[in-house]
């Protein structure tokens, strides 16, 4: 089950990457709020569980963004 949702995920990830700068998904996930600040956040967020999968599945987090460009690429 675990390794069926780190999959989905990171096909997620890769979706989210491709689409335009306008879409509210993207802008979610990469924007920031007008109001951060540091507040009592749980230890783990959704960019930590993020970049867990991508080390287990082996991409650089440097590169991950490039790669995920190429959906054939991303999907291996």
């Amino acid at each position: 089950m675990a390794s069926t949702i780190s999959r989905r995920s990171l096909i997620w990830l890769g979706h989210v990457a491709r689409m335009g700068v306008a879409r509210l998904p993207k802008q979610a996930l990469f924007g920031w709020w007008e109001d951060h600040r540091k507040r009592n956040h749980p230890p783990r967020t959704q960019a930590w569980w993020l970049a867990q999968l991508l080390e287990k599945a082996g991409i650089p987090k440097i590169d991950w963004f490039r790669v995920a460009q190429n959906r054939t690429k991303w999907r291996k």
